[in-house]
């Protein structure tokens, strides 16, 4: 497990105040995609109309003879009638045109409920209903009022309830007042078979379609915040009732919905949402998903599957036998194709990047293909692949090129064209702006420096470019190039990277975006000293003389006009000192002009802010977020996000709140996860405006009980704050939801299988009571399950804590919400975050299995370990080498005065090189729990001096005793042991070990010894 030992400065947590319990719950359309006007009919251009109703609002009209007389409230949608009685809820599925069937009625009873409850609308709506019928006049009914909330009073002792929701899904809420038994609540179902799936939802069949009960999120206000309730369905003789854990009877609960759908999208082949393979690069980054305002989503990427699922097709059929791309367009419940297609020719092709046009209803797609067949319309800016010199005349060259392509709302192709000259081309990142002009990000490599070959055409750029396309870099550079909305002229096209054309500094761009006043911002990575940089620039030089492996770069220019565009700001992003990769992947900025920068890093000095979410790196690399302010001069804020290999995606909402999507490799900590447990895999992260808080993140997409198998290219937020991601996954036991499209995996093998697609709703994703994981209470840096009093320990789990927090000074017992007990005494905490927990361990004399307890506001989780009184181990400056210091005189090292710490020599520290042992040098050893010492440091008091232990620590150095000239606490439960390294040792890493009072520490450590 990964383990943080230099923390983060973090502080700031709001108070709680006290609350209520509530039970809510939903009632959503699964298959029957016709109730609530999900269609998939071939669609029309009508987008805004579909939109509408999408966000529109049950309208609960009074009953004023319209009906019969037992109904209270009706409502109308698309497909059905829903009618509220004073203690029923009657469902009436329309039956489909030219279907001779009786309509599908559906019932949910309140059983046991007060008949003569007060009902009532509430939230009224605008307009009335009329109903002119026949030719009574005392029959007809006009002025009728309408509602958005229905509300019934005393349905049960103690218990109101309110009906609520949109033409999507009919919602309700159970308040139960201090002292009310939630047991009285008893829902009886007729017309339905009602099952139970894995996820807790109550799955309802009908004739025409399914329905369901989504699992109920049940919670009390307390301390102005949310403490959640154990709750589940229970099933029996068509009665379905609530069964809850413990709760404080004297607040009142809350039983609220909680709505998400996942569903896989492929073939029995390969396939991928988003990412490029070509041109020997490394999958890039990419924005693989685009939501309209109707919540209809669209992907990209590229299979190989023959039999990829496709819906009102513009390509029917792959042509080729390797990769291919689709463009594939799902509704906004998750359960049916609006249009899916193949897109390629007969060679490679590959979907990258996506984004919904709303001047035109369309959505632009970014790629790269090899296929002088791809498809490309009339009038297009380049219509030949690569155009060369082919026997005496222009032709194919065969080489990549990128390709822009437009589809309309119904899914048929409208426009598209390559981009690229003769030189190898990728196209990774596309956005548009107010006028529906397209702009593409990507990477070219060289073949075009004077003088010029007749066989090869160059990359085109245009008049005014920052980098005209005959300094090219021979290792290439990255490009952003804007269209017009017909793909047939090019407005503005420049390279991005060495202006010298210095042939090892390859340059790429990954991701574009606009803000609403027409500016743009590309970033992306270099190898050059030599961009183009900026006066004021954020980091005009690059840290080093160049940057290998690569550094990061961000760009921002003014508007496009008919002269062109002009560059506004270009500044390097990279680490301070010595930089080890900073990736940008992705892009937004907001109406101010500050740009969001995601991306990933393998540098620990990576530019960050005070105040930042997340201080320090705890892996190996880790995603970040940065923004940029207006003029590119400055930082606004800067933090890591989680650990992380891969970065996908990044976008705003309109509240300012940041989500950025990755692949973690190692330890995810995560917030409120979907999947707790989860420890690496694709995930998704929501970061409040200012940097500070992480709001949530979670893996998504991770089958059950596996970690890892799933990536994500993709994400969007709607007006409501709901999260739309997609990706990839090989694992055929992802979670999906009921009456998706795609419920089942059918993809191939080896590194791809399935694309998958998600829908979450953040505000049904309650807060989670904490857990700990198997075997998650260790030493710090070690993995013993024995820890010592006054020892440094660490705790592994979920939902530890509500965010990072660390301590300086005397140590509270308390620390961001969260408190543990060790064998019930209150631990001294020094940092808390969601994953981990580092505290030391409250001074005892018990030995042997004691208990363990995390209490957080949302509940707690008990373990124990294995309480002695020594307990040994060396603390770590990576997985195997010892954290220790080398005492010289050359006045280099990390700490000054020419302290360094102990490693490989080519290694690194805090941007200081290591350095291996010698003979005759001094060292510093650090480790914990080497056993009591004298005098007596009591846990929980910041400590300086020194306190020598009071039993014989005993040091092997490649199998060589070594005496220590000092062993004891130099800190609060920090031993250091001092020694002098003697002579006659091997080379290289060679082992080291200790013991105090006969237990040793851990084994497989090692010391640098030169």
């Amino acid at each position: 497990m990964a383990s943080e030992r230099i923390l983060p400065a973090h502080a700031g947590f709001p108070a709680r105040t006290a609350g209520i319990i509530l039970m809510s719950m939903v009632l959503c359309s699964l298959t029957a995609g016709h109730i609530f006007g999900d269609s998939s009919e071939k669609p029309t251009n009508a987008k805004p109309a579909k939109a509408a109703l999408a966000a529109v609002p049950l309208r609960f009209e009074a009953n004023q003879g319209q009906t019969d007389s037992q109904v209270k409230f009706l409502s109308r949608g698309d497909g059905y009638s829903l009618f509220l009685t004073s203690s029923e809820v009657v469902f009436t599925l329309r039956t489909p045109a030219g279907v001779k069937a009786p309509p599908s009625v559906f019932r949910m009873e309140l059983l046991g409920a007060e008949r003569h409850a007060q009902v009532s609308g509430a939230d009224k709506l605008p307009g009335a209903a009329n109903y002119f019928i026949g030719n009574d006049p005392k029959k007809w009914r006009s002025g009728i009022s309408a509602y958005g909330k229905v509300k019934y009073r005393g349905i049960y002792p103690g218990v109101d309830a309110v009906f609520y929701g949109n033409q999507r899904q009919l919602e309700y809420d159970f308040v139960v007042a201090p002292g009310a038994d939630p047991t009285q609540i008893s829902l009886g179902l007729t017309g339905v078979t009602p099952s139970l799936d894995i996820e807790g939802n109550v799955l309802l069949r009908l004739a025409d379609g399914d329905l369901a009960l989504k699992k109920a999120i049940v919670y009390q206000n307390i301390g102005g915040g949310k403490k959640i309730v154990d709750a589940r369905y229970a099933i029996a003789g068509g009665k379905v009732r609530f069964e809850l854990g413990k709760y404080d009877h004297s607040q009142t609960l809350v039983i609220d919905p909680v709505f998400s759908y996942l569903t896989y999208l492929g073939g029995s082949g390969p396939d991928q949402i988003g990412g490029n393979q070509v041109v020997n690069q490394t999958t890039s980054p990419a924005q693989a998903l685009a939501i309209d305002s109707a919540g209809d989503v669209y992907v990209t990427g590229f299979t190989t599957s023959a039999d990829f699922p496709v819906a009102h097709p513009y390509q029917a059929t792959s042509k080729t036998n390797t990769w291919t791309a689709f463009v594939s367009a799902l509704n906004p419940s998750g359960t049916a194709l609006l249009y899916s297609t193949y897109l390629g020719g007969s060679v490679y092709t590959a979907g990258s990047s996506i984004v919904w046009d709303s001047h035109d209803n369309a959505v632009y797609v970014v790629g790269t293909t090899n296929s002088p067949d791809f498809p490309i319309t009339a009038g297009a800016f380049q219509t030949i692949l690569s155009p060369g010199m082919v026997g005496g005349k222009e032709g194919s060259a065969g080489q990549y090129n990128a390709f822009v392509a437009k589809f309309s709302a119904a899914g048929q192709l409208t426009n598209s064209t390559f981009l690229g000259g003769n030189p190898q081309t990728a196209g990774f990142g596309v956005a548009t702006d107010s006028q529906g002009r397209a702009y593409v990000a990507g990477f070219t490599v060289y073949n075009c420096i004077p003088p010029y070959s007749p066989s090869y055409s160059c990359f085109p750029t245009t008049p005014g470019a920052v980098i005209p396309a005959g300094t090219i870099s021979q290792n290439g550079d990255g490009f952003i190039s804007v269209f017009d909305a017909k793909l047939s002229t090019l407005l503005y096209s420049t390279l991005l990277g060495d202006p010298n054309g210095a042939q090892t500094n390859t340059s790429e761009a990954f991701s574009v975006t606009v803000d609403p006043s027409g500016n743009f911002y590309v970033v992306g990575v270099t190898g050059s000293p030599s961009l183009p940089t900026t006066p004021g620039a954020f980091q005009p030089k690059l840290g080093t003389s160049n940057a290998i492996p690569l550094a990061g770069f961000a760009a921002k220019f003014g508007p496009v006009s008919a002269s062109g565009a002009s560059l506004i700001y270009l500044t390097y992003l990279e680490a301070t000192g010595v930089s080890f990769g900073d990736l940008p992947g992705g892009v937004v900025a907001d109406t101010q002009g500050n740009a969001y920068i995601g991306g990933y890093t393998n540098s620990a000095a990576f530019p960050l802010t005070p105040g930042a979410y997340q201080g320090t790196c705890k892996g190996n690399s880790c995603v970040f977020a940065t923004k940029l302010n207006s003029k590119g001069t400055g930082l606004v804020w800067s933090t890591f996000v989680e650990v992380a290999d891969y970065f996908g995606s990044i976008q705003l909402d309109a509240q300012g709140n940041v989500y950025v999507t990755g692949h973690s490799n190692e330890f995810f900590e995560g917030v409120n996860p979907l999947q707790p447990g989860l420890l690496s895999g694709g995930f998704v992260s929501k970061l409040d405006p200012t940097g500070s808080t992480l709001l949530f993140s979670s893996v998504v997409g991770a089958g059950v009980g596996i970690n890892g198998n799933s990536s994500l290219s993709g994400v969007a937020v709607d007006v409501q704050g709901n999260i739309y991601v997609a990706g990839s996954i090989n694992d055929a036991t992802l979670p999906t939801t009921p009456g998706v499209f795609q419920p089942s995996f059918r993809g191939g093998q080896g590194a791809y299988g399935d694309g998958l697609i998600a829908k979450i709703n953040l505000s049904t994703v309650a807060p989670q009571a904490p857990t700990i994981a198997s075997g998650g209470i260790v030493p710090v840096d070690g993995s013993s399950a024995t820890i010592q009093p006054g020892e440094w320990v660490s705790i592994y789990g979920t939902n530890l804590a509500a965010a990072s927090a660390t301590w300086t000074g005397n140590f509270p017992t308390s620390l961001g919400g969260t408190s543990v007990t060790i064998n019930g005494k209150p631990a001294y905490l020094w940092y808390v975050s969601p994953g981990q927990i580092n505290l030391q361990a409250p001074d005892d004399t018990t030995t042997g299995s004691v208990p363990v307890v995390v209490m957080t506001a949302n509940g707690s989780a008990t373990s124990s370990v294995t309480l002695a009184q020594f307990a040994p181990a060396f603390l770590l400056l990576d997985t195997k080498h010892v954290t220790g210091i080398i005492l010289r005189s050359d006045g280099t090292g990390a700490y000054g005065g020419g302290a360094y710490d102990i490693a490989d020599p080519t290694g690194s520290s805090l941007g200081y090189p290591t350095v291996a042992a010698k003979a005759g040098d001094s060292l510093l050893l650090f480790g914990v729990g080497f056993g009591p010492t004298s005098p007596s440091a009591p846990a929980g008091q910041a400590f300086s001096g020194a306190a020598s232990t009071t039993k014989t620590v005993n040091v092997l150095i490649d199998n060589v005793s070594v005496i220590p000239g000092f062993a004891g606490l130099s800190g609060a439960g920090l031993y250091q042991i001092n020694l002098i390294l003697p002579a006659g040792l091997g080379a290289g890493d060679v082992t080291l070990a200790a013991s105090v009072n006969g237990v040793p520490t851990q084994s497989n450590v090692v010391i640098s010894v030169q």
